[in-house]
């Protein structure tokens, strides 16, 4: 996690949304591998699903599942480079029990300064009005890519 900067941007960018098979993954990989744009550990961290007025009950065992899995590659390992310890440091937030608006902030806080910030979560697509409210209100400028097939 960055501290170097107090003013640290603290939101997404963007986010990716897509119907299911719409290529997600792959743009996700994709991206991942650009300097200068950072995306977190764990693919989709389904927040705005898992805190919504309607949540789908199965996201947050889906976030911790995916990030415990990584983490327990992470930990047998003891050859970890500063690289490594900072995915793992990435891994053990995306593992939390409880989410919330802070938490989900916290995520973008593992980028570099001046890096572009985004995530990539199907599951946003067809987000009821409230949360896409709850999107704008993280970040007014936010862009949303739409991915379909």
């Amino acid at each position: 996690m960055n501290t170097d900067s107090v003013n640290m941007p603290d939101h997404p960018d963007f986010l990716c949304v897509g119907a299911q098979k719409a290529a997600t993954s792959w743009l996700y990989g994709s991206l991942k591998r650009l300097p200068g744009l950072f995306l977190p550990v764990v693919k989709e961290s389904h927040f705005f699903r898992e805190t919504s007025v309607t949540p789908f009950a199965w996201a947050g065992g889906l976030r911790r599942g995916q990030s415990e899995k990584l983490l327990g590659v992470y930990r047998q390992r003891s050859d970890l480079t500063g690289e490594h310890r900072h995915i793992e440091a990435q891994l053990r937030h995306y593992s939390a029990e409880l989410v919330d608006e802070a938490w989900y902030r916290q995520v973008f806080s593992f980028a570099e300064p001046g890096d572009l910030r985004g995530e990539v979560c199907p599951s946003y697509f067809g987000l009821p009005a409230y949360d896409i409210e709850r999107v704008n209100a993280i970040n007014p400028e936010v862009r949303i890519v739409l991915l379909v097939r």
